[in-house]
């Protein structure tokens, strides 16, 4: 039995490495709800355990399964069918929490939604479509939610049927810490995109790789306002563009020459520890269908 007090959820984190920002995650949530589920991949080398058994956390090791299935494995560990899903580099803040306390948690139908204020480099990007960002992340796990089994990218794809409640507070989100590594980032996701892309039977055209990463830069910079965040900005929308254009020229490689790349899922170093937690498509795009969302 659950005390009132306590709000009736299991928050599951999937890390790896995450011992910079794990605490900051757990520590708003510590005593406030039922249940910290902290699922460490077996490849971490930190103290990412030790810390979160620290502040309560039930902590779970458990080798890489790929994105989407590691979420889903997780969610099933959970002691309480309400699951909150959070990346280890998502910090909730005091107006989120007290809006968990003041839900009543009997519609399993529901899906509630957070917004995340991004962090690029040690400030907030409130451009580029990057704010607000509403993600569904709440959510009843016996009304069939799952996550998609891509490499990259997964989506909880929610059952027809379900009632959409955005909830006040932020997600305070430290998804890319240097430059650097939003370019190692762009390498890793680009090959993990191209598998999904081939997996897909998507051909290689050269002229769609230049003008989609072109579209890319001048969309984010110029129309969705990443003038505006000034070398931030401009880092951001660069990359992002590269991103796009290492998508193809990967792909090319990979229907040239078929085990070019490790073809297991492994997870990038920085998935899990602060870089990109969502693993999303970074255009700014908020869930635009009912039935299927992104993380």
């Amino acid at each position: 039995m659950v005390p009132n007090h306590v709000i009736p959820i299991s928050v599951v984190i999937i890390a790896r490495d995450a011992a910079e920002t794990i605490e900051r995650v757990i520590r708003p949530l510590s005593g406030q709800v039922a249940e910290v589920l902290l699922v460490v991949d077996d490849a971490t080398t930190d103290r990412t355990a030790e810390l979160g058994r620290r502040w309560g956390a039930r902590v779970l090791v458990e080798p890489w399964k790929g994105f989407g299935a590691m979420r889903n494995w997780a969610q099933e560990q959970a002691r309480m069918d309400w699951v909150m899903m959070l990346d280890a580099d998502e910090v909730p803040d005091e107006a989120l929490v007290r809006a968990l306390h003041q839900q009543q948690w009997d519609d399993p139908r529901q899906v509630f939604y957070l917004n995340r204020l991004n962090y690029y480099v040690g400030a907030p990007l409130r451009c580029c479509g990057l704010f607000p960002e509403y993600r569904p992340r709440i959510y009843h796990r016996r009304t069939g939610a799952r996550w998609t089994l891509h490499h990259v990218h997964e989506q909880l794809a929610i059952p027809g049927g379900t009632k959409k409640i955005r909830l006040p507070g932020l997600l305070h989100h430290y998804f890319v810490r240097s430059v650097e590594e939003h370019v190692g980032k762009a390498l890793r996701y680009g090959r993990l995109r191209a598998r999904d892309w081939q997996a897909r039977g998507r051909g290689f055209r050269p002229w769609a790789a230049v003008l989609h990463s072109m579209w890319k830069f001048g969309r984010l910079y110029f129309f969705r306002g990443g003038w505006r965040a000034g070398w931030r900005g401009l880092a951001y929308c660069s990359i992002m563009a590269l991103d796009r254009l290492l998508r193809h020229i990967f792909l090319g490689a990979l229907r040239d020459a078929q085990g070019a790349y490790p073809q297991e899922n492994t997870p990038p170093a920085d998935r899990h520890k602060g870089v990109d937690g969502t693993g999303r498509d970074r255009e700014g795009k908020g869930p635009t269908a009912p039935l299927t969302a992104k993380d």
